[in-house]
C-alpha cells in the first residue's frame, strides 16, 4: 500500500510519454505524405522518400526512447547514491555494535564500532567465528542462540557479560534474522547502568537493614523524579501507610497535598545534595524527617532517603518539660529561667537600637521568711503568688511578674521615658503593697525592697550598659541589698559607683586564690546508692572551703565567682585528680565484682580547653582507673548552649569509655532535638523536685517525667537530696536508678567516707 503513490506516478509518466509519441508520430505521417507529393511526381522518386520517410521515423523515434531510458537510469542510480549514504550516515551514528554474523558465528561484517577501540581490532574480527574470540562456553551459548533465531526467523534478545581490556563490560545484545544462513547482532554496552542498578540495590539492602534496626521508623528511596522505589520500616504499622500506596508513586501521587507541600522543597535540596532535618505534622502526629541524598560510585545524585520517625511523644515531654523549666514548681510563676531568657531578648533589642530605656526591679518580700517559718511554706507561697497578682493587676505590666527566689519577685518594665517614670513606679509599688493581704483567715502585711537596674542609660558623662542579663538581674538585686543596708530607703537604683560589692567581690577573689595556693579547698565525698539493692556503687565529689576565719564555705558561695575569674579551671582540674587518686585507692582495698564510680563536677567553661581530653587520659593513665568508673557532670543549661567543639568534645570523652551526666536536669530549659544528639549518660534529678515530691502532685509529676525521658533516650537517672524513707521508696517505685542525700549520708571526709564503707550497709 506504502508503494501505491509511486506506482500511481510511474503511471501517469509512461501514459504522457506514449501520448506524445502517438501525437507526433501522427503529425509526422500527415504532413511527411503532402510534402513529399509537392516536392516530385516520379513514382520511383516517391518510393525512395517513403522509404526514408520510415527510416526517419525509426531513428527519431529511437533517439527519443534512448533519452528516455538513459534518464531514467540515471535517476534510479542517484536515488540509490542518495539512500545508500542515508544508510552509512544512520549506521556511524549508532553508538551500538551492529554485526552481520552467518550460523557458525563467524563475523562477516561490522557496520558500527563504536565500542570498538581501533581499526585494527575491527579487522582482526571481520571472518573470526565466536570461539577464536570467545572461550568454549560463551561461544556455544551465542552459537545456541543464533540457530534459534534462524530456525524460528524470529527476533531475540541475550543480556551477557565479556571481559575486555582486563574491565568486565555488560552488554545487551538483539538477535534479528537477515536471511536464512546470516543475523544481525545488535550489541549495546549497558556496563553503567548495571553498575548503578547494582549500587541502588545495594542501597536498598542497607535501607532495609536501616530500617529494620531504627525502631518505629520508615525509611522511603526516591529518585531524581521525586517517585519512591523502595519504602520500609516498623512506622507502615503506626501511621495509615502501606508500601503498595507509596511505592512506585511520586509524591504529589503517594502523598496529602498539604504534606507534600512540606516535604517536596526537602526532597528537591536532596536532588540538589543538601542534607533537610524538619518536623513535620501530621494530624495528632507529628514526624522528624530527615532527608539525605544518594550518589553512585561516581558521586552522581541519583536519588534520595527518608527516615521518618515519630516524636509526639517526645515533643509532648518537651512541651511538659519547658512548662516547668520556666514555671516554678510551688507558685506556677514564672521563674528566674524565663525571666533571663525574655531578659536577654530585650538587652539585644536594646543593643540593637530597636528598644529604648528599660529597667529590672527585684522586689524582695521582707515578711516572706517569718511566714514561712511561722505559718508553713504553703501559706509563703500563697503570699508570693497574691503579691504577683496584685502587681499584676494594679500596674496593668505587659510583661508577668517572675519569681526569681523564694522571697523575690521580678519585673521588667520597658519603654521608659527617663529614670523619674521608674522611682515613680517604684513608690506606687510601695504603697500598693503597703496594704495587708487576707490569706486563709490571716491578715497579712508584706512590706517589700526594691532595687532597680537600669538597661541603659546617661549617668552624667558616660553612658552605660550591662551586657548580660545575669548581670542586669544581680545589678538590680545589689541596689535592693544597698537599700535594705540603710533603713531609710524602700528602694535603691544601681549605679557604677556602688563599690562595696566590687571590693567584697574582689577580697573573696583574692581569698580564694590564696586558698587554691594553700590547699584550704578540700574535697568531701557523698554516697551514691543503687536504689534497686540499696549498696552504695560510688560516691560524687564535692569541694568545701575551708576559710581560716570564716570556717567551712559551700560551694555557693564562691564557684560562681571562680567561673567568673577564671579559677574555675585550676579547681577543677585538682578535684579530678584528687577525686581519681581516691577512688583508685578505694577500689584496690575493696576489691569486688563491681568497682567504685566517681562524679565529680566539671564547669562548662572547661570543656573548651583544647587539651581537655589528652589531660584526663594523664590523670586515668596515672590513677590506673578505668575510664567507665569516672563520671563527670555538666550543667543542663551549659550542656544545651554549648556549640559543635564542646559537642565533639563530649564525644571524644565518651569514646575513651568516660560516663557522662546531666546535673541539676529540670532547672534550665533542655531541646530534646539536641540532648538526643550528645552523648549523655545520666540525668541527674534536682533536690528542689525530691524535696517536695510527696506534698506536691506537680513535682512528682515532674520527676516521673524526667525518668520516662531518661530511660526513653536509654540513659539512667539519679535523683539528689533524698532526706526520707518515703522519698527512697517512692523514687524505688518510679524506676529512677540511682540516689543520694542525708537519708544515705551527708558529705563526708575521705577518712569517713572509706569507714562508711567498711561498714558494707544496704538500705
Amino acid at each position: 500500500m506504502n508503494n501505491l503513490p509511486l506506482f500511481n506516478l510511474r503511471l501517469t509518466s509512461s501514459c504522457y510519454i506514449v501520448g506524445i509519441y502517438a501525437f507526433l508520430g501522427s503529425l509526422w505521417i500527415s504532413f511527411s505524405d503532402a510534402l513529399i507529393v509537392k516536392l516530385t511526381n516520379d513514382m520511383v522518386l516517391l518510393s525512395k522518400l517513403q522509404s526514408i520517410k520510415g527510416w526517419g521515423f525509426v531513428f527519431l523515434s529511437s533517439c527519443l526512447l534512448y533519452l528516455l531510458l538513459s534518464r531514467k537510469d540515471r535517476t534510479k542510480s542517484e536515488s540509490a547514491i542518495v539512500t545508500e549514504l542515508e544508510l552509512a550516515a544512520w549506521v556511524g551514528a549508532m553508538t551500538d555494535i551492529v554485526l552481520i554474523l552467518d550460523k557458525q558465528g563467524c563475523c562477516q561484517k561490522i557496520l558500527s564500532t563504536q565500542t570498538i577501540a581501533s581499526e585494527q581490532r575491527r579487522q582482526e574480527l571481520i571472518g573470526k567465528s565466536f570461539r577464536e574470540v570467545l572461550s568454549l562456553e560463551q561461544a556455544e551459548l551465542f552459537e545456541e542462540q543464533i540457530c534459534q533465531v534462524l530456525e524460528k526467523q524470529q527476533i531475540a534478545q541475550i543480556k551477557y557479560s565479556l571481559l575486555v581490556e582486563s574491565k568486565l563490560l555488560w552488554f545487551v545484545a538483539k538477535i534479528v534474522p537477515l536471511s536464512k544462513d546470516t543475523v544481525i547482532w545488535v550489541a549495546r554496552d549497558i556496563t553503567e547502568q548495571t553498575q548503578t542498578e547494582a549500587e541502588l540495590e545495594q542501597k536498598e539492602q542497607q535501607c532495609r537493614l536501616l530500617a529494620n534496626n531504627f525502631p518505629e521508623s520508615l525509611v522511603m528511596f526516591f529518585d531524581r523524579n521525586l517517585r519512591y522505589t523502595l519504602v520500609e520500616g516498623t512506622g507502615l504499622e503506626i501511621g495509615d501507610l502501606s508500601k503498595n500506596r507509596i511505592e512506585g508513586k511520586t509524591i504529589w501521587e503517594a502523598l496529602p497535598v498539604d504534606i507534600c507541600e512540606l516535604v517536596e522543597p526537602l526532597y528537591w535540596k536532596a536532588i540538589a545534595g543538601k542534607t533537610s532535618f524538619a518536623e513535620i505534622p501530621d494530624g495528632s502526629r507529628v514526624y522528624l524527617l530527615q532527608v539525605q541524598p544518594i550518589t553512585d560510585s561516581q558521586g552522581e545524585i541519583f536519588g534520595g532517603m527518608t527516615i521518618a520517625q515519630e516524636i509526639t511523644a517526645q515533643i509532648e515531654i518537651e512541651e511538659h518539660l519547658q512548662e516547668y523549666a520556666f514555671c516554678d514548681s510551688l507558685t506556677g510563676l514564672p521563674n528566674k529561667t524565663w525571666f533571663l531568657e525574655r531578659l536577654s531578648r530585650t538587652l539585644e533589642e536594646t543593643l540593637s537600637g530597636k528598644n529604648d530605656l528599660f529597667a529590672v526591679f527585684y522586689i524582695q518580700l521582707e515578711r516572706f521568711s517569718i511566714v514561712k517559718y511561722s505559718l508553713g511554706h504553703e501559706l509563703a507561697d500563697k503570699l508570693a503568688i497574691a503579691t504577683a497578682h496584685r502587681l499584676q493587676g494594679c500596674l496593668r505590666l505587659r510583661e508577668p511578674v517572675a519569681q526569681v527566689g523564694d522571697s523575690a519577685l521580678a519585673i521588667l518594665l520597658a519603654n521608659l521615658e527617663d529614670v523619674s517614670e521608674a522611682t515613680c513606679i517604684a513608690e506606687r509599688i510601695q504603697e500598693l503593697l503597703n496594704l495587708p493581704l487576707s490569706l486563709r483567715g490571716h491578715e497579712i502585711y508584706s512590706p517589700v525592697t526594691i532595687g532597680i537596674a537600669f538597661g541603659n542609660y546617661q549617668l552624667r558623662d558616660r553612658e552605660w550598659h550591662f551586657q548580660r542579663p545575669e548581670d542586669l538581674l544581680r545589678g538590680a538585686d545589689t541596689a535592693m541589698n544597698h537599700a535594705k543596708s540603710n533603713g531609710k530607703l524602700h528602694y535603691a537604683v544601681f549605679h557604677p559607683e556602688m563599690h562595696s560589692l566590687a571590693i567584697a567581690r574582689l577580697q573573696l577573689e583574692t581569698e580564694l586564690r590564696k586558698a587554691i595556693e594553700s590547699g584550704q579547698l578540700q574535697i568531701f565525698y557523698q554516697p551514691i546508692v543503687c536504689l534497686k539493692t540499696g549498696k552504695i556503687i560510688g560516691f560524687e565529689a564535692l569541694v568545701r572551703w575551708l576559710h581560716p576565719l570564716r570556717g567551712k564555705i559551700a560551694p555557693s558561695e564562691f564557684i560562681s565567682l571562680a567561673e567568673e575569674t577564671g579559677l574555675i579551671g585550676a579547681i577543677d582540674w585538682w578535684m579530678l585528680r584528687e577525686a581519681c587518686q581516691q577512688l583508685s585507692i578505694w577500689q584496690q582495698d575493696r576489691q569486688e565484682s563491681e568497682p567504685l564510680t566517681m562524679s565529680v563536677n566539671m564547669s562548662h567553661k572547661i570543656l573548651s580547653q583544647v587539651n581537655l581530653v589528652a589531660e584526663i587520659k594523664k590523670i586515668l593513665s596515672s590513677t590506673g582507673i578505668a575510664p567507665s568508673s569516672l563520671k563527670l557532670e555538666v550543667t543542663e543549661r551549659a550542656i544545651m548552649e554549648d556549640g559543635a567543639a564542646e559537642a565533639n568534645t563530649l564525644e571524644e570523652l565518651k569514646s575513651l569509655g568516660i560516663k557522662l551526666s546531666i546535673d541539676d536536669f529540670g532547672t534550665g530549659y533542655s531541646c530534646l532535638e539536641r540532648l538526643h544528639q550528645l552523648p549523655i549518660d545520666t540525668l541527674k534529678i534536682d533536690r528542689s523536685f525530691v524535696s517536695r515530691m510527696l506534698q506536691d502532685p506537680n513535682n512528682w509529676q515532674i520527676i516521673s517525667t524526667i525518668i520516662t525521658l531518661a530511660h526513653s533516650l536509654n540513659m539512667d537517672a539519679i535523683a539528689e537530696g533524698i532526706e526520707t524513707a518515703a522519698e527512697f521508696a517512692e523514687l524505688r517505685s518510679l524506676a529512677a536508678e540511682y540516689g543520694q542525700g542525708y537519708f544515705f549520708s551527708k558529705p563526708l571526709s575521705h577518712q569517713e567516707a572509706e569507714a562508711l564503707l567498711k561498714q558494707k550497709l544496704q538500705w
